[in-house]
């Protein structure tokens, strides 16, 4: 397991080799597929590079990529997020999370601020303990305040 703080240095090279080939197919995917780098003939495209994502100077070949994962937390059951999803692939402006957090970092996710706390519907849902349709739908579809659709 290649942990947070651990360097491609001080890791079984074993491991390391399991984990480079992960990495090299993630990158091929996340990348390549997604149209970053690539022209308005890729179907993702108009989501990335379309709005100008571009992906760092540093990460455009595989190796630096790879060593920046490896010493930031990468692990197979993690994605790589944009903290800033409207911003580029660099070092600064990404983190390895989980599906479910990542979920909550998208541009067309509903916001919902309740008593000074900004939220997505489905992280209010789960603290809560409601279903994400009915909170969704006491606000959208029944016209419920913010405050109705939490607190009952």
């Amino acid at each position: 397991e290649v942990n947070a703080g651990d360097t491609y240095d001080n890791i079984d090279s074993t491991n390391i080799q399991n984990k480079v080939d992960g990495l090299s197919d993630f990158y091929d995917l996340s990348f390549a597929d997604r149209g970053v780098h690539q022209t308005d003939s890729n179907s993702q495209y108009k989501y990335y590079g379309g709005r100008g994502i571009t992906v760092c100077e540093e990460w455009q070949e595989f190796i630096p990529f790879k060593e920046w994962a490896l010493n930031n937390g990468y692990k197979e059951d993690l994605t790589l997020d944009r903290i800033d999803c409207n911003g580029n692939y660099e070092p600064t402006n990404c983190r390895w999370v989980t599906m479910k957090e990542q979920q909550c970092n998208k541009r067309n996710n509903h916001l919902i601020t309740y008593k000074g706390e900004t939220k997505t519907v489905s992280q209010w849902a789960e603290e809560r303990g409601m279903l994400y349709d009915t909170l969704y739908a006491r606000i959208t579809r029944y016209g419920w305040s913010i405050e109705k659709a939490l607190e009952n």
